[in-house]
């Protein structure tokens, strides 16, 4: 008799705290024979890295037009660019800087450009007007 109370008193318990359980299980997820693991079992977008920054955007131009530059000497270049941007530098003026300091007037035009585009894109109109 000992033993039947041994065994009978943890199964009772059991049937106890599973009698109060009020949720039911939730069936299985179906997968179709087509449907892939991933689209049936998540919803959700697949994972989209960050774009990359302006900053990025423009180092990534630059270095790979002018090797041997610097992240940080690229950025402060283009940011001087827009700066005289923003006190009125015009276009020639910025580029007639580039070329004193030793770039090709193509060179000077592409950070320039480059800079406007990627930094300080609210000087695009002076580039549009040069059309």
């Amino acid at each position: 008799m000992n033993k039947i109370i041994k065994f009978t008193v943890p199964f009772v318990a059991f049937l106890s705290l599973a009698a109060c359980s009020t949720t039911t299980p939730e069936p299985e997820p179906k997968i179709d024979q087509g449907q892939s693991l991933q689209q049936g079992l998540s919803d959700e977008a697949p994972y989209q890295p960050p774009a990359p920054s302006n900053e990025d955007v423009f180092y990534a131009y630059v270095s790979s037009n002018f090797p041997g530059i610097t992240r940080t000497q690229a950025l402060n270049l283009g940011n001087a660019i827009c700066t005289s941007l923003g006190q009125g530098s015009s276009l020639l003026e910025i580029g007639a800087v580039g070329v004193n300091s030793g770039f090709t007037p193509e060179q000077s035009g592409q950070i320039v450009g480059a800079s406007i585009g990627a930094l300080c894109p609210e000087y695009k109109y002076l580039v549009d007007q040069l059309s």
